[in-house]
C-alpha cells in the first residue's frame, strides 16, 4: 500500500483526492459518520399510535414513507416535501399526499398490505416509487406514480426464490434487487419497465441471479429481518439493513448482524458494519444505535428501511449526511405511544482551526459540521478515518505535517487551506 506524506500543501476551494494503489472502489461513498438523529421517538398525524415504519426513499426534492397498520388492515406511503419538518404533524400542508392500501382493490385481492422499504426509479422521464410487498400468496413489486402516488401495476416476484419480500433497490441501469427476509443471498431481477407501467400484466419482473452473501472475512454470512437496502449513486456500494425486535414472546428475534451493512458490488462482499452502543458501549463513529429487546414493559425499537440522499446543504430542518436509516418503536400492548425515530450518517469531516477542538470531544459526533476538529491530524487519526470518506477543511494555515495512507478527499471552504510547516 502505497503511504502519502504531505510536508507542505495547498488547498485551494476545490477537490484533492487521494488513491491507494489497488484500491478497486474510485468514488467517495464511505457514509458512516454518525449525525445528530431527527425526528426521535416521534408520533405524528402521519405516523399516529399503532402504525408501524417500515422504510423510506427520495426522489432528490421529496421523502417517500411507507408504514403498515399494527392490526394488518391498511398500508400507507406517503409523500413528502424535503423543506418540510418531520417531527410535525402535516396533513394537509401543500405538496403532502398519501396512498392507502384500502384505496387500491388490486393489492387487496392478495392482502398485500406488508409494505417494505421503498425505491425510487426515473424510466423514460418520469419518476416512479417501487414498494415491495408481502401477501398472502407470491410476493410482488407494486408501482406507484411519484407525482400524485396514482398506483400504476404491480408484477410478481419469482415464488421459487423467495416466499417474503421487505426490500427492494434499483441499480442505475434499472436492475432490480432483493431477497428473502432472511438472506445468505441476494436476487438480481431483470425489470421490463415498459411492461410494468404501460401494461395490467403482472409478470414484468425476471430472475436474473443470485449472488452469496460475504462477511469482511471472506465468509458466507446471513442476515436475518431484511429491513432496507438501497445502491450508493455510482453503484458501487450496496447500503443494507437488517434486524427485529423481541420482547415477551413478540417479534422475529435479536441477532448479532443486527443493524447496517455496507457490501462491495464488485465482489458482495461486507466491507463495514455498522455499532449499536446500546450492545456494545463506545465511541463509536459508525453507531445505528437501537434498542431491539423489551422497553415501556411490552414494545421494541425495531431497525428499519433506509434511504441515500445528500442533505448536507440544509435544505431538510434538522437533517444532515447521506445515508437516513429509520428505527421504528413498536408497543404490542400500547403501554407506549409507537413512533419512529430516523438516524443519519455523513462522509464528510469538519475541521476548524479557529472553533474545532484540538484532539477530539468525548461526544461520538466529534467531526460533524457543528462539531469539527480543530487540526487536520486530529481528524484523520482520531477514529481513524476510513476509506471513502472526505475532508472539509476551512480556510486557515494549518502548521502540521499530515501522513496520509487513506483514500480520502479533500477539500477547503471559504478560501484557500494551507497544511504544513513553514
Amino acid at each position: 500500500m502505497r503511504k502519502f506524506i504531505f510536508l507542505f500543501l495547498l488547498i485551494m476551494p476545490y477537490s484533492l483526492s487521494t488513491v491507494v494503489v489497488g484500491q478497486t472502489l474510485t468514488e467517495y461513498e464511505g457514509y458512516y459518520l454518525t449525525q445528530p438523529p431527527y425526528p426521535v421517538d416521534d408520533t405524528r398525524d402521519w405516523h399516529p399510535n399503532h402504525v408501524e415504519g417500515q422504510g423510506l426513499t427520495n426522489d432528490g426534492v421529496n421523502w417517500f414513507f411507507t408504514f403498515t397498520q399494527n392490526d394488518g388492515t391498511n398500508a400507507f406511503l406517503w409523500k413528502v416535501p424535503v423543506s418540510i419538518p418531520l417531527a410535525s404533524d402535516i396533513i394537509g400542508q401543500p405538496g403532502v399526499i398519501s396512498k392507502a392500501y384500502a384505496n387500491v382493490p388490486s393489492l387487496q385481492t392478495g392482502g398485500y398490505q406488508h409494505w417494505g422499504d421503498p425505491d425510487h426509479y426515473n424510466y423514460a422521464g418520469t419518476d416512479y416509487i417501487l414498494v415491495p410487498i408481502t401477501g398472502n400468496g407470491t410476493p410482488i413489486i407494486a408501482c406507484f406514480l411519484a407525482s400524485n402516488l396514482s398506483f400504476v401495476n404491480y408484477s410478481y416476484l419469482d415464488p421459487t426464490k423467495q416466499s417474503d419480500v421487505g426490500w427492494c433497490a434499483i441499480q442505475n441501469n434499472g436492475v432490480l434487487f432483493t431477497s428473502s427476509d432472511n438472506a445468505s443471498s441476494l436476487l438480481r431481477y431483470n425489470i421490463n419497465w415498459n411492461t410494468l407501467v404501460n401494461t395490467t400484466n403482472h409478470n414484468a419482473i425476471t430472475w436474473l441471479q443470485t449472488y452469496p452473501l460475504m462477511n469482511q472475512n471472506g465468509v458466507s454470512m446471513t442476515l436475518y429481518n431484511m429491513q432496507g437496502g438501497e445502491f450508493s449513486p455510482s453503484g458501487e456500494l450496496l447500503y443494507l439493513v437488517a434486524g427485529s425486535g423481541q420482547c415477551l414472546g413478540f417479534g422475529n428475534g435479536i441477532y448479532s448482524s443486527d443493524g447496517i451493512h455496507v457490501i462491495e458490488t464488485a465482489n458482495w462482499k461486507e466491507i463495514k458494519r455498522s455499532n449499536n452502543s446500546d450492545k456494545t458501549p463506545g465511541n463509536f463513529y459508525f453507531n445505528y444505535t437501537f434498542y431491539n429487546g423489551c422497553a415501556c414493559f411490552s414494545g421494541s425499537q425495531t431497525p428499519e428501511g433506509l434511504t441515500i440522499w445528500d442533505l448536507d446543504n440544509g435544505t431538510a430542518p434538522n437533517v444532515r449526511g447521506q445515508l437516513h436509516v429509520m428505527v421504528n418503536f413498536y408497543n404490542e400492548w400500547a403501554a407506549c405511544t409507537d413512533a419512529i425515530s430516523l438516524h443519519h450518517f455523513s462522509r464528510n469531516f469538519y475541521i476548524d482551526k479557529a472553533n474545532g477542538s484540538p484532539n477530539g470531544w468525548s461526544n461520538p459526533l466529534t467531526g460533524t459540521k457543528n462539531r469539527p476538529f480543530q487540526t487536520v491530524a486530529g481528524a484523520y487519526s482520531f477514529y481513524p478515518i476510513w476509506d471513502g470518506a472526505k475532508m472539509v477543511i476551512q480556510a486557515a494555515n494549518y502548521n502540521e505535517t499530515v501522513y496520509l495512507n487513506k483514500r480520502i478527499k479533500i477539500s477547503s471552504k471559504g478560501g484557500s487551506a494551507i497544511i504544513g510547516k513553514p
